[in-house]
């Protein structure tokens, strides 16, 4: 099923490099739409944030969203780190070796 979340007046979908929606629990970039978001700074449009039409904002974070609702962040796109196929996401990778025994403090780059 193709959806998207809604919290609060505020949306949330995942689509992926066409611009298409993804179905639940597959990857994409995460869009947010809210009359709260902040549309970017006053005269200095060339650091706003990408907005489409519609009013979505392209966060640049990878996630997918969860039947329930629940909205899963692997990281930033523009911070993937791609070989052939595999894509990882220097978050993940931190997540996760803290979690060994021993390692207080991770930084991926």
């Amino acid at each position: 099923m193709f959806k998207c979340m809604q919290f609060c007046l505020s949306q949330v979908k995942i689509i992926d490099a066409s611009g298409s929606l993804v179905p639940f629990g597959h990857e994409g970039e995460i869009l947010v739409r809210s009359p709260y978001a902040f549309r970017g700074y006053l005269q200095q449009e060339s650091k706003g944030m990408s907005i489409d039409e519609n009013g979505w904002i392209r966060t640049d974070d990878a996630g997918c969203l969860e039947a329930g609702g629940l909205l899963k962040v692997f990281g930033r796109k523009s911070n993937v780190i791609s070989r052939g196929i595999i894509l990882t996401y220097p978050a993940v990778v931190e997540r996760m070796m803290l979690k060994i025994p021993g390692v207080a403090s991770v930084r991926t780059f």
